[in-house]
């Protein structure tokens, strides 16, 4: 392995076009992918068994889907093949090359799990909306004393904006998402649909990539997916969405909304801590593809050294928990001193080889092209060590990168339209404005300047004649701008 002044020093002789550096390069790329991967793993690993087995007396954690369950025990047996397989001096093709697909596999059940969280999360999340707004119907409540519209409306504007010279313009518009997804929505569907098509028609010759992302979000969050709830994996929540696609919000007692109450509370729960352990697994399975990866491409790692104090770590949390012999952890403790300093180093090192790796593929795509399979892998290696946990490794990139025309924008928001006319025509006016209130925060602001602010926040609570809904609605902002 390489230090960071060599590595420099071959990306100068790489840009000076001498291109038998390549090779060395894309090895060194391998290697401190592989070396980083491993450190995170280990870093993780003994959390996530801890957690496992703290989850076996949490009457809360023991309730995870047994899906979540079964991609836990998958994990612990894919990190017993990668011991194996890093504890030989030659590892078969063959066999590395099986356990990067089985991981692969696992990648693909992981990220469907979470689209599964997701959409029923948005759900909930237009569901939560409704019932805020049925609360006061049945139980007693008021505006606070000396109340008025005016005042209120005042009072949530400076916190929006708070000083209008400040530059602190994301959190002015974190704000304003924050708050127009409370208010009480008074819109037409025709203006709803408006607000609709000035938003997407801001992606006008961007990526097509970031207005296709942008659809999918609104289509998730507006419950219009194509990802359609799963019986089997959440069997408890699915009846209950069964139950509101059908009858829609039935309440009609104090009996009948504590009831729904609970049921959202348990529901909610149940996401939330199914997300919590999906995300920690999605971590361990993307730096299990990363190792796989660069190990089917590079055999020659495994003739380092460098990597072996975080592996040896893997094998002893391995160890430790298959023998249940836990008070060996404390010797494991005092072996993660020696990974101090270690990632920070490798960052900055796969940063650095990161960082021109575009323009690598551009100057030598010819010369890439004799070992396509090893670039490739780089590639995915920076997505799978990046912050987005479930990045799409095999995306068309020439095609999301295409510019977004007006015509397919147009195609795109009339398809969008028909979805949303067919949704509207199944749901009652309620969850119509949840529906609107979501899908408003996703657009790029079609609020412009403070004065179309003033008007739409002034004109939403005073236009409220709602008492239950203003109650709530008043509750909740007033909750928000105490909490930040």
């Amino acid at each position: 392995m390489n230090s960071k002044t060599d590595l420099n020093r071959m990306i100068h002789k790489l840009q000076q076009g001498k291109g038998e550096y390549l090779t060395d390069y894309a090895k060194e790329m391998s290697y401190t992918a592989f070396h980083l991967s491993a450190v995170r793993y280990a870093m993780n690993y003994l959390t996530f068994r801890e957690n496992v087995l703290e989850a076996e007396g949490n009457e809360i954690l023991t309730s995870l889907p047994e899906h979540v369950t079964r991609l836990s025990n998958a994990v612990i047996e894919l990190t017993d093949v990668l011991i194996q397989q890093l504890s030989k001096e030659n590892v078969k093709p063959e066999d590395t090359l099986a356990f990067l697909r089985r991981v692969a596999d696992l990648r693909e059940i992981s990220m469907e799990h979470m689209r599964q969280v997701t959409n029923l999360t948005d759900r909930f999340t237009i569901y939560e909306y409704v019932l805020n707004r049925e609360e006061y119907n049945y139980r007693e409540g008021s505006l606070p004393a000396g109340y008025s519209d005016e005042a209120f409306s005042e009072r949530l504007l400076s916190y929006i904006v708070g000083d209008r010279d400040s530059q602190e313009n994301d959190l002015q518009m974190l704000r304003t998402q924050a708050v127009l997804e409370q208010l009480p929505i008074r819109m037409t569907k025709k203006k709803f649909f408006t607000l609709l098509r000035d938003g997407l028609s801001v992606y006008e010759n961007s990526e097509k990539g970031s207005l296709m992302n942008l659809l999918d979000m609104i289509r998730t969050s507006a419950m219009i997916s194509d990802i359609s709830p799963s019986a089997e994996a959440y069997p408890y929540l699915y009846d209950l969405i069964e139950g509101i696609e059908r009858d829609g919000f039935v309440i009609s007692s104090k009996e009948e909304y504590d009831a729904f109450s609970e049921v959202l509370k348990d529901g909610c729960t149940c996401l939330n801590t199914s997300a919590d352990r999906l995300m920690e697994l999605q971590e361990l399975i993307n730096d299990l593809y990363c190792m796989g990866d660069c190990l089917c491409r590079n055999p020659e790692i495994l003739q380092a050294n460098a990597f072996k104090e975080a592996t040896g770590i893997i094998e002893a949390v391995q160890e430790a928990f298959a023998g249940n012999d836990l008070p060996v952890l404390d010797h494991i403790y005092s072996l993660y001193e020696n990974l101090e300093g270690v990632q920070e180093r490798l960052y900055e090192k796969l940063t650095l080889c990161e960082s021109v790796f575009d323009e690598m593929c551009d100057v030598y795509r010819d010369q890439m092209q004799e070992n396509r399979d090893f670039y490739d892998c780089l590639r995915r290696v920076t997505l799978l060590i990046s912050d987005s946990l479930y990045a799409e490794l095999d995306a068309d990139e020439a095609s999301t990168k295409d510019p977004a025309d007006a015509g397919f924008i147009e195609e795109n928001y009339e398809r969008l339209i028909l979805e949303f006319e067919d949704l509207f025509s199944k749901i009652d006016r309620s969850m119509k404005k949840a529906v609107m209130a979501k899908v408003l925060t996703l657009l790029p602001p079609f609020i412009r300047n403070y004065t179309s602010l003033e008007t739409y926040v002034k004109t939403s609570i005073s236009g409220c004649e709602d008492a239950a809904e203003k109650i709530a609605c008043v509750e909740i902002l007033e909750g928000m701008m105490l909490d930040d």
